[in-house]
């Protein structure tokens, strides 16, 4: 049965699985001609989301490739080896180079902020900083300046249709195509409007393309013919004035003409505005729920034909009913490039109906009802039973000005004073440091721990001047790092400005800690020689030569810049001719040779997945000391994957058919619900195929149904996990044999503390970067604290030294609690692993469901409010659990509302439930569906909030109010047989009065 099953999930996704290809995201929109660093870092930001959005990846993590790879190179009747780099190595550049754009955009940084003594580069000074900041201001007038020629000289041709000309003027850049015109009556226009006005199409459709957005007033408003008619009033009267007063020289004369000349082209503007058409609807207008309170909608553009108008706007306009009596609200889109908008910020569980209308300059034609013509706001976490975790953001920022605010305590200030001289004694080291900078670098690497840095750009590494990679010895006797240490590295790597405050407070602590003293220092050695600040990301494991004991921990950092970093001591060699080189010793050739794979792992790890919903695959092993999670060798950030589909809302609907499967209930699926379970069979197929697990174990594969996992940038996934022995098992084999068989299904395993880490720098870099920067910061405070209150001579000291304790305790638990919410995968992996939880559903009751269930009839999209929620309470029976005491049954009942609900007094709804269902859940089901049946009517009800309502049994004068807990299914005779309402807590007599009025 099992094969059966199986091949009809494999018949599904050969079926249903398109095969197509992504391409690359379009040229990048320059951000120079921005004048200040706040619009730029906001350019970067709307850059980076819709970057996101567009990423490529591939539909299964196994079409992945890594971003460099070594192949052989003839030239010249010689065979060289050379670096290639792939498609994925162009992305993660671009990811890599925007998120540097962003970092240098940003407001002055709030994450703990640092005495501005501490935070000086070695070639940095006061007088340096006047002087960019001089340079700044005339670099702004220059480019304001050119700005405004550009604009005139483009003008220029926009009034003779010039349109290869204006394409010249673009492309040298260095002027706004949105910029307004500075003129006497042109002022306030943009080049694309004065386009429009003067029909000249050519030269409007280029600058349309081109980003170019009309003004508001070009968007259908109906001033634009006022405002040209005032424009030309008062151009003739300046003309008329000028006439009068006697032309008496040339410049008096050509004035007169240049009026003239302007009078002539505001009436052709008026005549061309005037006689503009209406557009026609749009056509293949579409929508669908993108979040809990979003809607997506997208149309098709008209095409375009000879003689129709040029669109300047699209209208979109949203209402509670589908007559479109009351408009709730309405968006100008104004950039005719894009075909689709979102709107957000809706009210859950209401219905909506959309239209779209097509704009012209003289208003909006005819509107298109966008199709469904009702959409029900739901998610996923609408349905018992699943909870949605918080990505800690809000409590994390929390924490952050708490122990910003501490830090200006006068306590602390007492305790931990700034440090004044550091400046002092920097300037009296400068000049010595700069010429000793490189002989800190070491050639030959024998025993010990030491510190490498990867930094690189395009096809170039940064070297010393002798063509070795900058080393610096961290400690010469040891041959091993603790996991523990190496972690708090890869912390402190989000926070490199840190390291010179703390290295003065622990030269007053005389911390017993000798690897991160040293690895402070070595660090520190590393700033001063390389001149910058951030040496970048700590690799997450050592690179090891065993022969002759070395370890070393390496950086990598990509720039973009190859100016940002210049010294004596180093310089840029070609990537390609470092890899293959040799060094003087076995440790530098294993350093050499890992090369790539350090930038492999750094720049997969960067690359996001596209906006979509995902099927991930959660694996773990587990050996003596650490649990290791299995991930895509190339996509190491993300579980093994599945591409589902775009759209990574799951709605309600979709969500509690799952439910009711767990409980072998005998509902009919919905289309939708139907359609989305295929879906998930044929992704868990395809899944299943990849990762090379026998197909007659596919039915017992469960979907983890607690929870849809929502992470940044539109992407979502639902968890498939293998049986609960399976999740973290040990391996029963040789440890090389289980890093050999991941190999072959395309993945590797990564240290959980690891894969967590890099997860929440791909898709919540805020978070991490806050959470490590306040880690280091609470830990290396909190082992100073105590060891200064262990050497306390007086006791006002120690009581002194015990508050501080206290605090820096109470924020470490703080922040162990934000970090434990965050750490999603091992909430995920316990609980998937628990025998006694109901958290999954097996594959094969799913499989059945699919092959035994017939569809239901579908609904048109006339039918009223009323009956789409009686459907809908019908179709979704509240909550389910299992009995564990009996086999579970349902029943149907009958609720009647005994308060103002918006319909007419003996409403009811009929409900299908378990013999489980309680109180609680019937009341929260009728309340919540009478209240959006009422909102969608347009219904005067009253707020609806279940906690304040109860499900009371009535018989004749007699009342018994049931308990939240208590299932209605169970109630004995006499009560069974009266009538159940839900009434307010507070409205005592309020169903006995419903019970016993004559309905009329």
């Amino acid at each position: 049965m099992f094969e059966r099953k199986t091949a009809f999930s494999i018949a599904i996704v050969l079926q249903t699985r398109q095969q197509a290809c992504l391409s690359l995201l379009g040229a990048i929109r320059s951000c120079k001609r921005l004048s200040t660093s706040q619009a730029l870092h906001l350019a970067v930001m709307k850059f980076l989301s819709n970057f996101y959005v567009s990423a490529i990846i591939a539909e299964t993590f196994l079409r992945m490739s890594q971003p460099y790879r070594i192949a052989l190179h003839h030239y010249a009747g010689q065979v060289t080896f050379k670096v290639h780099v792939s498609d994925a190595h162009r992305m993660a550049l671009r990811v890599l180079t925007h998120k540097r754009l962003a970092q240098r955009s940003s407001t002055p940084e709030r994450c703990m902020s640092i005495p501005n003594d501490l935070l000086g580069c070695r070639q940095g000074n006061a007088e340096s900083y006047e002087r960019s900041s001089f340079s700044e201001m005339t670099q702004q007038q220059r480019k304001h300046k050119q700005n405004t020629a550009g604009i005139l000289n483009a003008l220029m041709s926009v009034e003779v249709d010039d349109v290869e000309a204006l394409k010249a003027f673009v492309a040298k850049g260095g002027m706004e195509l949105d910029a307004k015109i500075e003129s006497s009556h042109l002022s306030g226009w943009s080049l694309v409007d004065v386009a429009l006005m003067l029909d000249h199409r050519r030269c409007a459709s280029f600058l349309m393309e081109a980003g170019a957005m009309p003004s508001p007033e070009l968007c259908g408003t109906g001033a634009l013919l006022n405002k040209i008619e005032a424009l030309q009033k008062k151009t003739l009267k300046d003309a008329q004035r000028s006439k009068n007063s006697g032309l008496k020289n040339k410049e008096e004369s050509r004035q007169l003409k240049h009026l003239e000349k302007q009078l002539l082209q505001l009436r052709k503007m008026k005549s061309i505005v005037k006689n503009c058409a209406l557009p026609g609807p749009l056509s293949d207008a579409t929508a669908l729920i993108s979040a809990s309170d979003t809607i997506t909608v997208e149309w098709k553009k008209p095409s375009k034909q000879a003689n129709a108008d040029i669109l300047t706007c699209v209208k979109v306009e949203w209402s509670l009913s589908d007559s479109f009596n009351q408009i709730e609200g309405e968006l100008i889109v104004r950039d005719i490039r894009d075909s689709r908008t979102d709107i957000s910020g809706l009210r859950r569980g209401l219905r909506y109906s959309i239209r779209v209308s097509a704009g012209t300059m003289r208003g909006f034609g005819n509107p298109c009802i966008v199709t469904p013509r009702l959409l029900l706001l739901s998610g996923w976490e609408d349905v018992q039973d699943s909870f949605k975790l918080d990505n800690g953001m809000n409590e994390i920022n929390m924490l952050l000005q708490d122990v910003e605010k501490h830090q200006q305590s006068a306590v602390w200030q007492t305790v931990f004073p700034k440090f004044c001289d550091a400046s002092v004694k920097k300037k009296r080291t400068r000049l010595k440091s700069l010429f000793s900078a490189g002989s800190k670098f070491v050639r030959n690497c024998q025993r010990g721990i030491y510190l490498a840095s990867v930094i690189y750009s395009e096809e170039k590494l940064l070297c010393t001047i002798d063509d070795f990679l900058p080393i610096i010895a961290i400690d010469e006797n040891a041959t091993n790092v603790l996991k523990e240490d190496l972690n708090w590295t890869m912390k402190l790597s989000m926070c490199w400005d840190r390291v010179q405050y703390i290295q003065e407070s622990v030269a007053t602590s005389s911390s017993n800690a000798h690897f991160r003293s040293n690895f402070l220092d070595a660090v520190a050695q590393m700033q001063n020689a390389l001149g910058i600040k951030d040496i970048g990301r700590i690799h997450y494991k050592t690179i090891n030569s065993s022969e002759e004991g070395t370890v070393f921990i390496v950086t990598v950092r990509f720039v973009d810049d190859l100016q940002s970093i210049q010294g004596l001591t180093v310089h840029w060699n070609m990537l390609s001719k470092m890899v293959c080189k040799r060094g003087a010793s076995t440790a530098m050739d294993t350093l050499y040779k890992e090369i790539l794979n350090v930038l492999n792992f750094f720049e997969s790890s960067q690359i996001p997945l596209r906006k979509g919903l995902y099927l991930c695959y959660l694996k773990l092993h587990s050996t003596i000391n650490t649990i290791r999670v299995v991930v895509p060798h190339n996509v190491p950030s993300m579980l093994p994957y599945v591409f589902i589909r775009e759209n990574g809302h799951v709605s309600r609907e979709e969500w509690e058919w799952l439910r009711l499967l767990t409980i072998n209930a005998s509902n009919k699926p919905l289309p939708a619900q139907r359609d989305f379970y295929n879906a998930i069979v044929s992704a868990a197929s395809l899944l299943v195929r990849d990762l090379d697990i026998d197909s007659d174990l596919m039915p017992l594969q469960r979907l983890y149904r607690l929870q849809v996992f929502e992470l940044n940038f539109g992407v979502s996934f639902i968890l498939l996990l293998p049986r609960i022995e399976d999740v973290c098992s040990a391996p029963s084999y040789s440890w090389t044999e289980v890093e050999s068989n991941d190999s072959k299904r395309g993945c590797s395993s990564l240290p959980m503390p690891v894969f967590e880490m890099i997860h929440l720098c791909t898709y919540n870099a805020d978070f991490i970067t806050i959470y490590c920067r306040l880690s280091i910061f609470i830990e290396h405070f909190l082992t100073v604290v105590q060891y200064e209150q262990r050497n306390c001579l007086m006791e006002s000291d120690a009581k002194i030294y015990g508050q501080l304790l206290a605090t820096l305790n109470e924020f470490q638990r703080r922040l162990e609690n934000v970090w434990k919410s965050a750490r999603w995968i091992s909430t995920t992996a316990s609980t998937a692993r628990d025998k006694q939880s109901k958290c999954s559903l097996p594959l094969s009751s799913l499989l059945t469901a699919l092959e035994t269930q017939p569809t239901c009839s579908t609904q048109t999209d006339h039918q009223t409010a009323n009956d789409a929620e009686r459907r809908s309470a019908h179709s979704f029976s509240g909550s389910y659990s299992e009995d564990n005491h009996g086999e579970i049954s349902t029943g149907v009942v009958r609720i009647y509302a005994a308060y103002q609900c918006g319909f007419s007094k003996g409403i009811s709804v009929r409900l299908q439930i378990a013999s489980t269902t309680t109180s609680r859940e019937v009341v929260a089901l009728v309340v919540e569906q009478l209240a959006k049946a009422a909102a969608a009517g347009s219904e005067h009800a009253e707020e609806a909030d279940a906690h304040e309502y109860c499900l009371t049994a009535v018989i004749g004068s007699r009342e018994r109010r049931l308990r939240d807990d208590f299932p209605p299914l169970k109630l004995q005779s006499p009560w069974s047989k009266g009538r159940l309402f839900i009434r307010r807590r507070d409205c005592v007599l309020a169903a006995i009065q419903r019970g016993n009025e004559a309905v009329v």
